[in-house]
């Protein structure tokens, strides 16, 4: 190891995205790198969830993507690894029914797609370096 190497360079922070939108993929993980994150793009549920539990860093969910399962995703976010894992996710404001299923899954940062993209460039290296607040 280099001794003049960063600590964040030696395990950086991983941004794993889940969009089957390859514009909202390219513009998330582009953003990520730029700020000195390293990134993967999964666009295969079972292949995410099997990689998700290993991550450090965030996680980002396009809820428009048609392969989300709810039931396994609460799952995982109700274990103990899903309580320290932050889960952005994010739908255009009109996708009621993927705001309320992700929200009743246990996700709590649940934004419509034009406030995630507006925030994007400010927020994702606080999301890849800030735990999600453990559940009281």
């Amino acid at each position: 190891m280099n001794p003049e190497t960063r600590p964040e360079e030696q395990n950086p922070k991983t941004v794993v995205v889940f969009s089957d939108d390859l514009m909202d993929n390219s513009r998330i993980v582009a953003t990520a790198k730029a700020k000195g994150l390293a990134t993967m793009s999964v666009r295969n549920w079972s292949k995410f969830m099997n990689l998700i539990p290993h991550i450090n860093g965030c996680i980002v969910i396009d809820l428009e993507h048609p392969e989300i399962d709810y039931d396994q995703l609460s799952e995982f976010i109700h274990n103990s690894k899903g309580n320290e894992i932050r889960i952005i996710a994010f739908a255009p404001h009109v996708n009621i029914n993927s705001f309320q299923s992700a929200r009743a899954a246990g996700l709590s940062e649940v934004f419509p797609r034009s406030a995630f993209f507006s925030s994007l460039e400010e927020q994702i290296k606080n999301w890849a370096t800030q735990p999600r607040f453990s559940k009281s």
